[in-house]
């Protein structure tokens, strides 16, 4: 199905506003913010993780090292799940598809924008997968890539 240019720009927005919401949550200390977003059917999921000094920190670790309260946390999250409320009512006004899964990678220094989008569940009961399990097979695949390569 085909996106009016007026959805992709205002879906852009949400997602824009996403990466600002996990910048502010680190208080702009983040070398790399990783968004992370499920959208399914029986799943809504919000969460984030950084890259902070050469570390990849989920949110678990970003809140101890930085003190973050629990209600704080609560909030952010609360946060993305209106965002993602937000498309799904953007989707409903525009008749468009909304994605089922978004990964968003801000780079700070560069201040690129990276994004990726599936249209098909990944979290579904019968994938045996919940958005937690792909959340953190991601902050693995990029702790991988950040890990120091020894040669021989």
């Amino acid at each position: 199905m085909a996106q009016s240019p007026e959805f992709a720009n205002k879906l852009n927005e949400i997602l824009i506003g996403m990466v600002d919401l996990a910048l502010e949550f680190v208080e702009d200390r983040a070398d790399a913010a990783y968004v992370y977003v499920a959208n399914e059917e029986t799943i809504q999921s919000f969460n984030a993780f950084y890259e902070i000094g050469r570390k990849v920190l989920s949110l678990g670790e970003t809140k101890a090292r930085f003190h973050f309260s629990d209600s704080y946390c609560r909030d952010f999250l609360r946060e993305g799940l209106s965002d993602i409320d937000r498309i799904n009512e953007l989707g409903r006004q525009y008749n468009a598809e909304t994605p089922t899964q978004i990964k968003l990678i801000y780079r700070v220094k560069k201040g690129t924008l990276q994004s990726s989008m599936q249209y098909v569940p990944i979290c579904a009961e019968e994938m045996e997968k919940d958005a937690d399990d792909v959340l953190n097979e991601w902050i693995a695949e990029v702790r991988a890539e950040k890990a120091p390569r020894r040669w021989w």
